[in-house]
C-alpha cells in the first residue's frame, strides 16, 4: 500500500456513508470490516508504510490507543490495532471535513 493508496481507501470507505449514522459509529464500522485492521500481514504492511509516509498519523494513533488503554497482547495484534485506529480516525476526518465543507 502506498499512501496515495491509504487517501483513496479511506475516501472510498467515506463515500459510502448515508449522512444519516453517527460518524464515528461509522468510521468504527470500516475499521471493522477492513482488511487492514484484520490480516496481520497487511497491518503490518500499513504501519510500515505510514511510518515513511505521515509519521504524525502513527503517533495520532498509538496516542490514542494509550488512550483507549489498550493492553499489549503482541506485536501483530498491535499492528492491526494501530491499522484500526488509523483507518478509524482517517474516515471519521474524511467525513468532518465534509460535513465542515457543506
Amino acid at each position: 500500500m502506498t499512501y496515495s493508496d491509504y487517501i483513496s481507501y479511506i475516501e472510498l470507505c467515506a463515500s459510502e456513508w448515508d449522512g444519516e449514522q453517527d460518524v464515528y459509529e461509522f468510521a468504527s464500522e470500516c475499521a471493522d470490516s477492513s482488511e487492514y485492521a484484520i490480516y496481520y500481514s497487511k497491518a503490518w504492511d500499513l504501519v510500515e508504510m505510514m511510518r515513511h509516509a505521515d509519521f504524525g498519523i502513527l503517533t495520532n494513533a498509538e496516542a490514542l490507543l494509550t488512550e483507549y488503554a489498550y493492553e499489549f497482547c503482541g506485536v501483530d495484534d498491535l499492528m492491526t490495532r494501530l491499522s484500526y485506529v488509523m483507518i478509524q480516525e482517517g474516515v471519521a476526518e474524511t467525513l468532518f471535513a465534509k460535513l465542515e465543507a457543506a
